[in-house]
This record gives C-alpha cells, sequence and structure tokens, in this order.
C-alpha cells in the first residue's frame, strides 16, 4: 500500500520541534484516491500553518483522520492548534493530565489561569495542551489517550508506550506539578559551558548511559508510536528517554510486536544525547556493524542552528554505525516514501557522515 510521511521543519534558529504528516491507502491520487491523513505533533504555530497547507495542497484534503500529539510541550502543541482551527479532525489522540490528577484539574479550572498570568513554560506547556482538548470538543472529535495498545482498526497503527501506570508515575513530576523543583540560575549557567570536544572512532562508543531523570518526565509521557504499512515500519518517539523506550520495548517483546527490521526510526527529542543509550540502540537495530552499509534511515527534526545539541553527534554516530542513513530537518523539508512517484524537488537524501571530532557530555548537555 502506498505511503508518504513529511517531516517539515520547524523554526530557523536553534528552537527545534516536531511538525509530521502521514498519508496511506490504496490510491493517493486522482478522483478515486482512498486515504488515511494523520497529523502528529505541529511544532510553532507558523510550522502548525505550514503543516496545515500541506495537508490541503499536496495530500489534497481537509480532512486528517487522526491528528496525534505525543506530549504537552509547546514546540509540539502549539502547531497542532492550527491544524484543529483551519482543519476537520474525526480523532485526536492526546493525554488529557487533567483527568489522571485533581492538583492539574484545579489549575487548569482555575479562572485566573492563563497565558497572561503564568509563571513558567511548563504551566503555559499545560493550557496549550488544554487548548487542544478544547478545540477537539469545540469540533466534535473523538478524543482517544495515547496508551499501550491503543491501535486503529486497520491494524496500521498501534501504541506501544507509555502505559497508563508509567504515564500517571511520570505525571506526579511534571514540571507545572506543585513541589517540583526547577533548574536554578547556576544549573543552567553550567549548562551553557564552552563546547569540549572528544575523539571517537567506530568501534568506541562514548554514548553513555543517561540517568533515569536525565529527560523531563514532559518528555518520558511521549507516546511511541508504530506503523506497519506494506512491510515497512516506522517508529515514531516524540521526546520519550531511555524508560519510555524501554517500556515500549518490553511492551512490544510482551505482545510478539517484532521491532527488528524497522524502516524509518524517528529520532528523539531531536537527537539529544539525554534520550538514547547503548542497550536501546541494540535492542532496535543490533550491535555495531562491520561495514558502514546503510539499511534503515532515522530521521531527526532539528532546527537550523540546533547543534550541537540538536542532534548530537554521539547520537548520529550510534545510528549510523548499527546501518542508520540520518537524515534532519536542519536541511530542510524530509519526504518518506513508497509506492508513490517521486514528488518534484525530493531527491534521494544525504546521509550525515560519521564524525570523528564529537563533543563532551558537558557541553551538551
Amino acid at each position: 500500500m502506498p505511503f508518504e510521511i513529511d517531516f517539515l521543519p520547524v523554526g530557523t534558529a536553534s528552537k527545534s520541534g516536531d511538525a509530521i504528516a502521514l498519508r496511506y491507502g490504496p490510491c493517493l491520487e486522482g478522483p478515486n484516491k482512498s486515504q488515511t491523513v494523520i497529523t502528529i505533533d505541529g511544532g510553532t504555530k507558523d510550522s502548525g500553518n505550514a503543516l496545515v497547507k500541506h495537508v490541503q495542497n499536496v495530500y489534497g484534503t481537509n480532512v486528517v483522520d487522526f491528528a496525534i500529539l505525543t506530549h504537552p510541550d509547546n514546540d509540539h502543541a502549539s502547531g497542532m492548534r492550527a491544524v484543529l482551527e483551519q482543519l476537520r479532525v474525526n480523532n485526536v489522540i492526546m493525554h488529557l493530565p487533567w483527568n489522571h490528577s485533581a492538583s492539574v484539574k484545579q489549575l487548569i479550572d482555575d479562572d485566573r489561569t492563563t497565558h497572561k498570568s503564568l509563571k513558567n513554560r511548563a504551566e503555559e506547556n499545560l493550557v496549550s495542551a488544554k487548548e487542544v482538548e478544547d478545540l477537539a470538543i469545540k469540533q466534535r472529535c473523538n478524543i482517544h489517550e495515547p496508551f499501550a495498545g491503543l491501535h486503529t482498526a486497520d491494524g496500521v497503527l498501534t501504541f506501544l508506550g507509555p502505559s497508563r501506570e508509567f504515564y500517571q508515575q511520570r505525571l506526579a513530576n511534571f514540571r507545572f506539578m506543585p513541589g517540583t523543583t526547577k533548574l536554578s540560575f547556576l544549573e543552567y549557567f553550567n549548562l551553557q559551558e564552552t563546547a569540549k570536544q572528544e575523539r571517537e572512532d567506530w568501534y568506541q562508543e562514548l554514548l553513555a548511559t543517561p540517568s533515569e531523570d536525565a529527560s523531563s518526565a514532559e518528555n518520558n509521557s511521549s507516546a511511541i508510536l508504530l506503523v506497519q504499512i506494506d512491510g515497512h515500519k516506522i517508529l515514531f518517539t516524540g521526546d520519550a528517554g531511555t524508560p519510555a523506550l524501554t517500556g515500549a520495548l518490553d511492551y512490544a517483546a510482551a505482545n510478539s510486536i517484532v521491532m527488528s527490521g524497522i524502516s524509518l526510526f524517528q529520532i528523539p527529542h531531536h537527537g539529544s544525547r539525554k534520550n538514547l543509550s547503548i542497550p536501546i540502540m541494540n535492542r532496535l537495530f543490533g550491535p555495531i556493524r562491520k561495514d558502514d552499509l546503510v539499511t534503515f534511515t532515522a530521521i531527526v527534526s532539528a532546527a537550523v542552528q540546533g547543534a550541537p545539541k540538536h542532534p548530537n553527534k554521539k547520537v548520529t554516530n550510534s545510528i549510523r554505525r548499527r546501518g542508520g542513513g540520518v537524515a534532519s530537518t536542519a536541511n530542510g523539508h524530509f519526504l518518506y516514501y513508497h509506492g508513490t512517484p517521486v514528488r518534484p524537488g525530493f531527491g534521494p537524501y544525504t546521509p550525515m557522515p560519521f564524525f570523528a571530532i564529537v563533543d563532551s557530555d558537558a557541553a551538551t548537555a
């Protein structure tokens, strides 16, 4: 069955985000068009508007079958509001934290809680997510939470994580929850130190295993989605960290979902080193290969000036060692397709090289 997956660039400076569109069906063109259209996140307001235009002009429709919000961060939720405002959406898939916590519900229900009154970005993220739900209710969309096991009737989409229990455990540590700690100025300043560099070779892998809390609770609540079409496996990861990815892989193993042979892998959290580890890489793609043959594609949503964090060279090197050709939206709109004509302006991509010199962890925290 033909399909197209579009990763739109988000931002022109250093702030990365996700804006993704997907369509599949027996006929994607012409008067007998039969397609299922999906959007995943939306990035900023500008990239959300670009996502809308893409669905209208390239996919030739105003209908989105499934709009997915992986987690409530603004670099994912802001643009999704544009999708709901300008297109007809049948189903919204998103977490509803206010349905799992009395504290969150109280914060959302407080009439004084507006964008102008909020004191930190975490609270702004929460309100942005609530606005997505409000728009979905106004449009009379079906709303589903993306817990492990949720799947579409045709079996193409299957959510591998998070489980309800995992999500509720992480929710207690979301940064808008009472009592959670924020970075001090000194801690933030230390993250901005001048980059130090070190050397890697093919068999000397310096990617460290992140701590359990290296990635935020919000990021670890990200929906992890496996798409299987016509023998292709595509894994969308949002901003999931190693605990979330481990849980998703454990769910797949327990339910006889074979994860080997991934065709397209979305590198989580724009290529941050806090989200992947060597054990995760080995579970997904096997050990280091002896050759540099590209056997699958990996895509990172990274802003033009996102380096050295987005993407981290230790991460892209780790994927390259295991046969992944890494593409980046820092180079513009990326298209992955099967069974459709070559779209004008989109040809073969050039994978990122293997980097012998990488930035130290202290420089990319």
